[in-house]
């Protein structure tokens, strides 16, 4: 009898022991394809030597670029990346302005490259690019906000499908691998759905250790969408792996490869929990509202990437269709250039005109033709 009692427990760990080398291997491929949260201590960073010595460095308000960069290799003293068409802003006054995450910055390509450097060449001024990698609409909003010495008569709000993403979050190390002290501003909707502004997260080092989940207990950030166990569904992966690898199931990113979608596509949809698409509308909106009332012009540009190209060839509907749409209602007027993108291509592999994920020099030249056909007769040359 006790043997065979024995027995059972013993196929039963044997088959426990099995199902959890299968679901670490399982989860282990899914973190290897990005699927799923995987954890990491922070990386190297170049310009900052510590975590101490980000927080003394780092934009009180933005969070980066960090105030000892401008002026430097990159941005130029204005804090617009360097521009050789007309590279010194006290020599040239801006006649437009942009604001904007990677696809309005130009990564991946030199500064002669960039569609903002190859567009003043066209108009024959100086085109202040303010765009930076990594930004959000709230963070390219609050950059022009805090902007008062640009007094170009256009200014350019960019917009790329991954911003939704990250107008919701806070510290985008949970989430994005290679990533290091990543902390920003975000934005929330108050009970009247006007926008309110929480700022950047102010937490020891220690803290930053609890809130990666490298030390427990686990520190949750308010208005944090993608901390653990929270609304994007982000789980940490360890043991016991079988539990945790189905908790990890309702992972944003895994939801999306079941579903056929890109990561981002859930949060355009209305009624979204974590408001991403009402919140986008709204950030969007109060830019063209405070231009005007800066007694300058608006212009909001839509840039589609390689899979809001492949979406829109199978459906005619944009990824971030319902954010059109939101603006429609409004009444504010927008440019998309994923459709010009989308005849340029044609029936060519887009992989032929992305590099890293964003737009190589040839798309930079589209995006600079398709800007000066749209303001060439609008844009007011400055005085130099």
């Amino acid at each position: 009898m006790l043997k065979r009692f024995l027995q059972r427990i013993l196929f039963i760990c044997a088959l426990l022991f099995t199902f959890e080398l299968i679901a670490y291997g399982v989860g282990s491929w899914l973190q290897q394809k990005l699927l799923i949260h995987i954890e990491q201590a922070p990386t190297e960073k170049i310009l900052v030597k510590n975590y101490a010595d980000y927080l003394e460095k780092r934009d009180p308000l933005l969070g980066w670029p960090y105030p000892f960069q401008l002026g430097g290799n990159f941005f130029d003293s204005s804090g617009a990346r360097h521009l050789p068409a007309f590279d010194n802003p006290e020599q040239f006054s801006n006649c437009l302005s942009l604001y904007g995450d990677s696809y309005v910055m130009g990564s991946d390509v030199t500064h002669e490259q960039t569609w903002a450097n190859k567009l003043a060449e066209k108009l024959g001024c100086r085109v202040a690019n303010f765009g930076v990698g990594g930004y959000g609409i709230d963070q390219a909003y609050l950059r022009f906000e805090r902007n008062s010495a640009d007094q170009a008569k256009w200014v350019v709000l960019g917009h790329s499908s991954i911003d939704i993403i990250r107008n919701i979050n806070r510290l985008e190390d949970l989430f994005s691998t290679g990533q290091a002290f990543a902390f920003k501003p975000r934005f929330i909707l108050d009970a009247n759905h006007r926008l309110q502004l929480v700022e950047m997260p102010k937490l020891s080092e220690e803290e930053y250790f609890h809130a990666l989940g490298l030390k427990q207990p686990v520190l949750k950030l308010e208005h944090e969408i993608f901390q653990f166990d929270g609304l994007a569904g982000i789980t940490r992966f360890n043991f016991p792996y079988l539990y945790t690898l189905f908790k990890s199931f309702g992972d944003f990113r895994l939801r999306a490869r079941w579903a056929r979608r890109a990561s981002y596509f859930e949060f355009y949809q209305p009624q979204h929990p974590s408001q991403s698409l009402e919140l986008a509308t709204a950030l969007l909106q109060t830019f063209y509202q405070t231009a005007q009332q800066r007694q300058q012009q608006p212009v909001i540009v839509f840039f589609a990437n390689d899979s809001d190209m492949k979406v829109y060839r199978k459906t005619q509907q944009w990824t971030y269709q319902n954010l059109l749409n939101a603006l429609d209602k409004l009444q504010i007027p927008y440019l998309n250039f994923g459709t010009t993108l989308v005849e340029r291509i044609g029936q060519q592999s887009s992989d032929d005109f992305f590099k890293n994920g964003h737009y190589n020099e040839q798309v930079n030249q589209w995006v600079a033709d398709f800007m000066y056909a749209k303001l060439k007769d609008k844009v007011v040359m400055p005085t130099r």
